[in-house]
C-alpha cells in the first residue's frame, strides 16, 4: 500500500508540486486582502471617482490625477454598489484577478514548458512581493496582469492556420476589443499577437482570405485604439503632472555615454528585474541571464512562441524611450508574466544541457533566494500599510480635534474625503467632516503664524513634504501631540 502510494506521488510530483505553489499563492493573496489595510492616497482617489460618477462619466478622464480604463472601472463600481463602499470590497476585482492570474500562469507555463522548469516563474508569481500587493490594492494593474496572460492563452489555442477565417475574425475582433476597453497597456500585446500571426501566415501558403481576416481585425483594434487614445488617454499622456512625476522612469534613446547607462537606463531596467523576480543581487543577476538564455534559446529553437512574449516588451522600451509610457514597476506589471515565461525558456535551456543533479542544486538556491528576496513571510504576518489614515483620524477625534480646527494637506485629501465621507463607519470621524482643504501652494508660514489656537493636522509623507513644514510649524507653534502611522501622520499644534 505505500509502495502504491509512494509510485503515485512521485508519478504526479509535478503536478502535484503546481497545485502547492499556486495554493499558497492563492492564500496569501487572501490573507493580505484580509488585513484590511487602509487605502493610500491614490487607491482613495480612485474611489472618489468611482463613487461620484455614474456609468456614463466614468468613460471621460478622470479627476485627481487618478488613470484607468473604463471597463476595469465599471466592475470596480459594480463591486461598490453591490458591496458597500469599504476597502475590501474596493479590492475585491483586483483579488479576483490575482487568484485567476496565479492559476492562468500556471496553465501558461504547462503549455509552454517542460514540468521540470515551470514550477520557477510560478513560484515566483505567486509569492514576489509586488504580485502580492497590487493583487490586493484598488488599483488596475493586477487585473492589467490578468488580460495580459489570457489574451496569451487565447493566441496559444487559436491557430489562424486552421480555424475559419470568419471564426477567426469573431474571435479576436471580440477579445481585442475587451482587452482595449479593459486594460490599457493591452495595445502592447495585441501588436505582438498581430506580428505572431503574420509570421505564421507568412511562412505558409495559404488563401488570402487568412491574411483579410488578420488585416481586418487589426484595423477594427487600431480604431478603437485611436478612439481611445484621443478620448481618454492624450489628455493623460500630455499631462504636465504625469510627465513630471514619471520622468526618471523613462529612457533615454541616447545615453550620455557609459555613465549614463549605468545611472539611468540600466537602473531602470535593474528596478524592473528586482520587483519581477526578487531583489537580492544573485536573484537579480541570475534572472537577467535566463531572460538572455531564455530569448536565445527560443530565437535558436525558432520557437514562434518568442513572437508572443518579446515584441510587447520590445514596444514598451520604444515607448518608453519616445516618453510615451513609464517604465514604473506597476505599470509594466502586465509583462511579468510574459518575461517569466522567457526566463522559464532560459532554465529550460540549462536543464536540457547541464547534469540533473548540478540543475536540481542551482533551482533550489535560486528559488530560496527569490523567496527570500521578496521578504514573503514579513508581508504574510505584517499588515502592508502605505497609508493608515483611520489611525490618525481616530487619534484626532480622540484628542477633541474638530472640523473648525482642523486642516487636511492637499496630498492627504483623498484619504480624508474617503473615510469621512464615503466609508461604511463614516460616522465613526463624522466630527472631522467639513475641515479646511489646503491647496498644494499654501503659505504655511502666514497659515501657522495666524493660528491663535490648538489645532490638528492631517499629511501623508508622500512628496517629502512634512519635514519642512513642521520646521515652519515650529517657528510659531508647538507640537503637542503626533501619530505617525506609515504614511499618514497627524499632528495637534498648539500656540507657545
Amino acid at each position: 500500500m505505500n509502495e502504491a502510494i509512494f509510485s503515485l506521488l512521485k508519478r504526479h510530483r509535478w503536478t502535484l508540486l503546481t497545485i502547492a505553489i499556486a495554493g499558497t499563492g492563492i492564500v496569501y493573496r487572501i490573507v493580505l486582502w484580509q488585513m484590511n489595510r487602509g487605502l493610500f492616497i491614490d487607491e482613495a482617489n480612485l474611489a472618489r471617482n468611482i463613487f461620484e460618477r455614474d456609468w456614463l462619466q466614468l468613460l471621460q478622464p478622470l479627476s485627481y490625477e487618478q488613470y484607468a480604463p473604463p471597463v476595469f472601472l465599471w466592475l470596480q463600481k459594480a463591486f461598490t454598489q453591490s458591496f458597500g463602499y469599504s476597502e475590501r470590497a474596493f479590492r475585491l476585482y483586483p483579488l479576483l484577478s490575482g487568484i485567476a492570474g496565479v492559476m492562468l500562469l500556471a496553465q501558461l507555463l504547462r503549455m509552454c514548458l517542460p514540468q521540470q522548469v515551470r514550477w520557477y516563474p510560478l513560484v515566483l508569481f505567486a509569492t514576489g512581493a509586488i504580485y502580492l500587493r497590487y493583487a490586493t490594492e484598488c488599483k488596475q494593474y493586477m487585473p492589467d496582469a490578468l488580460v495580459s496572460m489570457a489574451l496569451l492563452w487565447l493566441a496559444l489555442k487559436t491557430d489562424i492556420r486552421k480555424i475559419l477565417p470568419f471564426h477567426f475574425a469573431v474571435i479576436w475582433i471580440l477579445a481585442g476589443s475587451l482587452a482595449i476597453w479593459s486594460s490599457m497597456p493591452s495595445v502592447f500585446i495585441l501588436a505582438g499577437i498581430g506580428c505572431y500571426y503574420a509570421v505564421q501566415l507568412w511562412h505558409t501558403d495559404i488563401p488570402f482570405r487568412r491574411w483579410a481576416a488578420l488585416i481586418t481585425t487589426g484595423s477594427i483594434w487600431l480604431l478603437q485604439f485611436a478612439a481611445y487614445y484621443l478620448a481618454i488617454l492624450s489628455t493623460q499622456i500630455k499631462s504636465g503632472y504625469l510627465q513630471n512625476f514619471h520622468q526618471w522612469y523613462f529612457l533615454d534613446v541616447i545615453p550620455a555615454g557609459w555613465s549614463g547607462f549605468t545611472h539611468h537606463n540600466w537602473l531602470v531596467i535593474k528596478g524592473l528585474t528586482e520587483q519581477m523576480g526578487g531583489k537580492l543581487a544573485v536573484s537579480l543577476v541570475v534572472n537577467l541571464l535566463l531572460t538572455m538564455a531564455g530569448l536565445l534559446y527560443a530565437i535558436r529553437k525558432r520557437d514562434a512562441r518568442i513572437i508572443l512574449l518579446a515584441v510587447p516588451g520590445l514596444l514598451l522600451l520604444i515607448a518608453s524611450m519616445m516618453k510615451s509610457y513609464s517604465l514604473v514597476e506597476r505599470l509594466v506589471l502586465f509583462y511579468f508574466p510574459y518575461w517569466l515565461i522567457i526566463i522559464g525558456f532560459g532554465l529550460q535551456a540549462f536543464y536540457e544541457q547541464s547534469p540533473k543533479w548540478l540543475y536540481r542544486i542551482v533551482l533550489a538556491g535560486i528559488v530560496f533566494t527569490a523567496v527570500k528576496a521578496n521578504k514573503i513571510s514579513y508581508l504574510t504576518t505584517h499588515p502592508l500599510t502605505l497609508e493608515n489614515v483611520p489611525v490618525c483620524l481616530d487619534f484626532l477625534v480622540e484628542h477633541g480635534i474638530t472640523k473648525d480646527h482642523l486642516y487636511i494637506s492637499h496630498l492627504a485629501e483623498g484619504g480624508y474625503v474617503y473615510y469621512t465621507q464615503m466609508h461604511p463607519e463614516k460616522e465613526r470621524w463624522a466630527s472631522l467632516r467639513g475641515a479646511q482643504l489646503l491647496q498644494w501652494n499654501t503659505s504655511w508660514d502666514t497659515l501657522f503664524s495666524k493660528a491663535d489656537t490648538t489645532t490638528g493636522w492631517l499629511f501623508t509623507s508622500l512628496g517629502n513634504e512634512i519635514q519642512p513644514v513642521l520646521q515652519t510649524a515650529e517657528k510659531y507653534l508647538t507640537i503637542s501631540r503626533r501619530s505617525e502611522e506609515s504614511d499618514a501622520k497627524a499632528y495637534i499644534l498648539a500656540p507657545k
